[in-house]
């Protein structure tokens, strides 16, 4: 590899290099290419999902159920309708705030400031890098419910 005037490896190192300085750090966060945006655009994942010990966050993906966790929305969950890299913000179904003219707009929020409730598992290279299989255990969850239900009846 050829070596630039600064004694750089070449420019996707010297990109990577640390800094102290707030100013910096957000003129890289918005000057970063689509593939680090990607990367930047995280939320942690549930307690449940935690047990396997493998992963703390993940990329958030159009389709995760996901809970708000910081600001005006705190507490409440939704799909994920669209992740915009571009503007690193997240739409989620049924969040939505008032314009002036009275219309309602989709809120937007960045990833951040969300939890994954429910990953959605469509994909299986996203599945393997839960290190365990979800779909058997929601099944599993859906099978205690129902025995809870049936120890129930029989007690009436």
């Amino acid at each position: 590899m050829a070596q630039d005037s600064c004694d750089c490896i070449n420019d996707s190192v010297r990109y990577m290099t640390k800094t102290k300085k707030p100013g910096k750090q957000r003129k890289r966060q918005w000057e970063a290419p689509m593939h680090h945006r990607r990367k930047m655009m995280r939320a942690h994942l549930a307690p449940k999902y935690l047990e396997a010990g493998k992963r703390r966050s993940f990329t958030v993906r159009k389709g995760d159920l996901v809970r708000i966790m910081r600001g005006e929305f705190k507490g409440d969950e939704g799909k994920v309708e669209e992740v915009d890299l571009t503007k690193m913000l997240v739409t989620i179904e049924k969040i939505t705030q008032a314009k002036a003219d009275e219309s309602q707009t989709a809120r937007r929020i960045h990833a951040s400031n969300l939890m994954i409730i429910k990953p959605d598992i469509s994909d299986r290279r996203r599945l393997k890098k839960f290190g365990r299989p979800i779909e058997e255990e929601e099944e599993i969850e859906e099978e205690e419910g129902e025995e809870e239900t049936t120890e129930e009846d029989e007690a009436e």
